[in-house]
């Protein structure tokens, strides 16, 4: 290690007796000026590059190594340490003229250098730094605060060369090595969630969330019981941030005198540091920062007016109230989302998938006996269509379900009907109906897809065969439909027994399209002809999602004066919510 170097510790206006110490290790310029900005004594360290011994051009098995790290010898007189593990450090090449320059543990006398011993051929300087930082920091009797931005853990093996010219195994260290290590699993992620448990979690990460991301996880550790073989969570490890599967990915750890915080990776430290430094550190730890100016502390509660104190705690409860709220609004949603999946599956499903939710939403229909035929083909047997519905009458209702990425071709279209031949010929049923259900462009955006994604030929040769053709699109807004009251369940029903592209508006007349409107568009002028519209009539148009919705009107004037009733001429109307523009208005015609 380095000594201390006055330049490095730089600090502006401060007695450097009475400031306190930061070694920042890897962190970059901004993390130093930010730190020297807040009157702290700033060491900028390094644990140095790697060096490379690939193209050394002699055969070697034992090369000595001289570390490039740069670290203050008074480490013991720190109170803070910060290391960035995902510093992306330089390369250099294996130089022997290096060796000699400084022993890498000071205190044996028997050892002389670093070595890589191979299979080794480069040397990773981080974890053996990391543990000579814990050798330093184990001497200090002082409170120390450990900032660590996390990595993949990393575990080196090293060796060294003694006096005698004899290779040594020091030891095998990882980056964690100068901490308490709660690694888990290596995982790399972008997405995250708060802990709402600890409020600390908001303070430091939130409207943050899409900046950080992580390569690490790591465990929450247990205690035992008192008077219990069982264990309990560690309650001095508090988990600060979790990735979506529920994995630690930040915490903060209180051990005797130290506290540790391992963090996300984020590309703008700065930000995150000051909210720890401003929110967390200087407030709750003001013994190690006599000298700043924030006086944070004075907001603490122990200082605090009655009434502030009062405030503070209305205002925690409106916050958990708030918390609970939302938890129980995002619970609902999931519920909501898996009891109507079959929604949302049609739009992107196919093959067996995609018939199962089709089923689930023809039962959701209101039809009764909705079968599966899958399961009934034995091997050998003739293909059969996807689904049958058993009518009134001793009537049948077959269904060809298909996930296409692209449209349908005619064979496709067609290939219900050589079923439904086969289903006559069997003289079981009175009459056969037959369905053609397609989830076109799967993997497009629906709004997107080509709509209707049939021809106008394979619409007449559907007419011709006498069968019927829909798409899920149009299922899906047929839910919405149905669920505003604006179609009835049953004229669904009847709809999917029509020839050629089924068409549930068939009970709506077109009235025409506006030519001028007024208060926000809550006022439509419109030329009747022949249409007969009364104060209290439902309205419709279609949005741009392709759905009807529905308004009604609250008043209708001619020249000026209120009517009750029109039928002929050019009107104006007031609906009981604004209208789109260039919307052709239908009503329903029963």
């Amino acid at each position: 290690m380095k000594s201390n170097d006055k330049q490095n510790h730089k600090v502006t206006d401060m007695n450097s007796k009475t400031t306190t110490r930061v070694l920042s290790i890897d962190m970059g310029q901004e993390v130093v000026d930010f730190l020297r900005k807040e009157n702290l004594e700033t060491y900028d360290g390094t644990f140095g590059p790697f060096v490379d011994a690939r193209n050394v051009d002699y055969c070697w098995d034992i090369l000595p190594i001289y570390l490039e790290q740069n670290l203050p010898d008074n480490l013991h007189e720190y109170s803070v340490v910060i290391e960035d593990l995902g510093f992306e450090r330089k390369t250099i090449p294996y130089d022997l003229e290096q060796v000699d320059k400084q022993k890498a543990i000071v205190e044996d006398r028997s050892f002389k250098c670093l070595c890589l011993a191979k299979p080794i051929n480069v040397l990773d300087p981080v974890p053996f730094g990391c543990f000579l930082l814990k050798r330093e920091f184990d001497k200090k009797k002082g409170e120390l605060i450990k900032i660590i931005f996390q990595a993949p853990k990393n575990e080196v093996r090293y060796s060294g060369i003694r006096v005698s010219n004899n290779i040594h195994n020091i030891g095998v260290f990882s980056n964690y090595q100068n901490i308490v290590d709660f690694s888990q699993k290596s995982l790399s992620g972008d997405r995250v969630k708060l802990v709402n448990e600890y409020r600390l979690s908001e303070i430091l990460f939130s409207g943050l969330e899409d900046q950080l991301s992580y390569s690490q996880t790591f465990f929450h550790p247990s205690i035992p019981k008192n008077g219990s073989y069982d264990t309990e969570p560690n309650p001095h490890f508090i988990p600060l941030l979790l990735n979506e599967q529920g994995d630690i990915i930040s915490y903060v750890y209180f051990e005797k005198k130290t506290c540790t915080f391992v963090l996300p990776q984020i590309e703008n430290k700065v930000v995150l540091l000051e909210r720890l430094f401003t929110n967390c550190l200087y407030r709750n730890f003001s013994e190690l920062f006599p000298l700043q100016t924030k006086n944070t502390w004075l907001t603490k509660k122990e200082y605090e007016l009655p009434e502030i104190v009062q405030l503070c705690e209305e205002k925690e409860e409106a916050r958990q109230i708030y918390e609970n709220t939302i938890d129980q609004k995002d619970k609902s949603i999931v519920e909501i989302r898996k009891k109507y999946n079959f929604l949302y599956a049609m739009l992107t499903e196919s093959g067996e998938t995609l018939v199962n939710n089709v089923k689930q939403y023809l039962e959701w229909l209101g039809f009764d006996n909705v079968q599966s035929m899958d399961e009934e083909v034995k091997e050998g047997e003739d293909f059969q269509e996807d689904l049958q519905i058993h009518l009134a009458n001793n009537e049948l209702l077959i269904i060809e379900v298909k996930g296409l990425h692209g449209t349908s071709k005619d064979n496709e279209c067609s290939q219900i009907s050589k079923i439904e031949l086969r289903r006559i010929h069997e003289r079981k049923y009175s009459n056969v109906h037959a369905l053609y259900i397609v989830n076109n462009e799967r993997g497009k955006e629906p709004l997107k897809r080509q709509m209707p994604p049939f021809t106008a030929s394979q619409i007449k040769d559907a007419e011709f065969a006498h069968r019927a053709m829909t798409y899920t699109y149009q299922l899906f807004n047929l839910y919405f439909e149905i669920e505003s009251g604006i179609i009835t369940k049953e004229e669904a029903r009847n709809a999917l027994f029509q020839n050629g592209l089924v068409d549930f508006r068939s009970n709506f007349k077109s009235i025409g399209k506006p030519y001028s409107y007024f208060k926000n568009n809550k006022v439509a002028c419109i030329e009747l002809h022949d249409t007969i519209l009364s104060v209290g009539d439902k309205v419709y148009f279609e949005d741009d999602r392709k759905r009807l919705n529905v308004v009604e009107i609250v008043n209708i004037q001619v020249d000026c004066q209120n009517k009750q009733t029109v039928k002929v001429g050019k009107v104006g109307i007031e609906f009981n919510m604004k209208i789109p523009k260039g919307a052709v208005l239908l009503y329903k015609h029963l």
